[in-house]
């Protein structure tokens, strides 16, 4: 916390610290519900894809390679190891016979969904160790951040 004998952070020093902080909140959330959730041994190229289904819809393996920044033979097994655990399907594109279209099961959307509720348990948790008043300062803090950014409050 700054005092009053500092000088105030400088925006740069500000976001680094905002990174860091966000960085450790995400590290510490994922691990949890990571240990929470099973499903085999997804990768992380498959984990980041799986999200990106369930939030982007249907895509096809090359545009789930271009947006992942892989290559799109590790964008092709990704999907088969995904649609062999059940968490997506490949299907035909109705608009071009000659693309198949990758997307979540409901088994996968439910992956996705299980997954975001244990990692908001976990921000739950670590917020519940702050008192009442410094949650109301910390929600006031970030309200003008969320607004920007446009989240929800």
């Amino acid at each position: 916390m700054i005092s009053s004998t500092h000088t105030s952070p400088t925006t740069s020093e500000l976001a680094e610290r905002l990174v860091g902080l966000f960085g450790a909140i995400g590290k510490r959330a994922n691990l949890q519900a990571a240990g929470v959730l099973e499903f085999g041994d997804l990768s992380l190229s498959q984990v980041k894809m799986l999200h990106l289904l369930h939030a982007a819809g249907d895509q096809s393996v090359g545009d789930l390679a271009t947006r992942l920044g892989i290559s799109a033979a590790t964008a092709s097994r990704a999907c088969d190891g995904l649609a062999r655990t059940g968490l997506v399907e490949r299907r035909d594109d109705p608009e071009d016979r000659r693309v198949r279209r990758v997307h979540v099961t409901d088994t996968g959307a439910g992956y996705v969904e299980r997954f975001a509720a244990a990692r908001l348990d976990a921000v739950r948790e670590l917020v519940a160790g702050l008192d009442a008043e410094q949650q109301q300062r910390l929600l006031d803090a970030l309200a003008p951040l969320a607004d920007q950014a446009g989240c929800a409050r």
